[in-house]
């Protein structure tokens, strides 16, 4: 999704860049990335990820279970 900025002259300069290649990170790593607005309030961004450690091998090739 490409993003839209609203042109305001007293807003700090951004090409808005960073949230673009956020929600690519968050996909790439298998999550996602997403807001909540609210007018006169401000946004939060979310972010979800795998948990990528769950599952892994030592040196010796032995699997190991991360506890939940």
């Amino acid at each position: 999704e490409e993003y839209l900025l609203k042109r305001n002259p007293n807003r700090v300069h951004s090409e808005g860049i960073g949230l673009r290649k956020s929600k690519e990170l968050a996909i790439i790593l298998g999550g996602e990335m997403g807001f909540n607005s609210m007018l006169g309030s401000g946004t939060t961004f979310w972010f979800t990820f795998k948990d990528m450690f769950k599952e892994y091998k030592d040196v010796l090739g032995e699997t190991y279970k991360k506890e939940q």
